[in-house]
């Protein structure tokens, strides 16, 4: 059977130190994840995982809704 989400990105706003703090934490815990910068946004992920402020979640929101990648956005 096929995982619903093979390969997660987990973003954050290279501008606020808690949210790489917490993109670090968040890889620590899933497996097949990936930590890149708002400023690096790869195409080819399942799931985006944002950590940052409003304006991080809406850029990521932005860049994956073309191609309709589930957004998860974790406020810091």
């Amino acid at each position: 059977m096929k995982k619903l989400f093979e390969k997660i990105g987990i973003i954050y706003n290279p501008d606020i130190k808690e949210a790489k703090i917490l993109a670090k934490k968040i890889n620590s815990k899933i497996k097949n994840s990936e930590i890149f910068s708002l400023e690096n946004l790869k195409k080819d992920i399942d799931l985006a995982i944002v950590a940052g402020g409003d304006g991080t979640f809406l850029r990521a929101a932005r860049f994956y809704g073309i191609s309709s990648t589930p957004v998860l956005g974790f406020n810091v």
